[in-house]
């Protein structure tokens, strides 16, 4: 390379969540939220910058009701985009809203049935590993790290970030197939534990840390530098 590191050198370890997080009860949240029984709630979660793209997310939620009005959305976050943000939920109808900072919003990505993110540029965003945790499929932008963590078809979808439409037809999808959404969620839940649980990380950075204690010399006696207890 002509330039940083050799890609031999770079290892790469993936974030982790905790497997199960404790949650409310899904109706209970959901009757708080003011959710009807069988609606078929999307929710993002985010921290509302403009590189989040949340108003492609009411748009397209909106879409998608008018074609299946059971399909609902919810916004999760604050940040400097939200009045824009607003703006986009005045105009959806009722089809989404927004609630602003929430300590619980894993429960809410529990109380929904899928969870989306409309971002134009990311890194490994916690909030799908976490919706994964609690088994709720993925429709996502397919950037940075993304495409490395939702498995389309097995585990929710990846759209174009240059063709927002495709999250309402994958929306109107999920919402027909209910059974559908609750196998892509389990999968999700899978993937998470396998890849990208807390324990996973943590290996990683033990065997990162073993074999560079390897690589130096440092033997056998001073090999265990990191110890990871279950």
């Amino acid at each position: 390379m002509r330039q940083g590191y050799r890609s031999d050198a770079i290892r790469v370890i993936a974030s982790g969540v905790a497997d199960d997080p404790p949650v409310r009860d899904r109706e209970a949240v959901r009757a708080e939220l003011g959710v009807a029984p069988r609606a078929f709630l999307a929710v993002l979660v985010a921290a509302l910058r403009p590189e989040k793209c949340a108003a492609v997310f009411v748009e397209q939620v909106s879409a998608a009701h008018a074609i299946e009005p059971s399909i609902q959305g919810l916004v999760v976050g604050d940040g400097p985009d939200a009045a824009a943000v607003k703006q986009a939920v005045e105009r959806s109808g009722g089809a989404v809203r927004m609630l602003g900072y929430r300590a619980d919003a894993v429960d809410i990505m529990h109380a929904g049935d899928v969870v989306c993110l409309t971002s134009a540029v990311e890194a490994l965003p916690i909030s799908v590993l976490e919706a994964m945790s609690v088994a709720r499929p993925v429709i996502a932008t397919r950037v940075g790290a993304l495409p490395e963590v939702v498995e389309p078809g097995r585990t929710g979808s990846l759209i174009s970030p240059d063709r927002p439409s495709e999250m309402a037809h994958a929306l109107v999808g999920l919402a027909r197939d209910p059974v559908r959404a609750t196998e892509l969620g389990r999968a999700g839940r899978a993937r998470q534990k396998q890849a990208f649980s807390v324990e996973a990380m943590t290996r990683g950075y033990a065997e990162l840390l073993a074999d560079l204690a390897r690589a130096h010399g440092m033997g056998a006696a001073r090999r265990p530098l990191v110890q990871v207890t279950p």
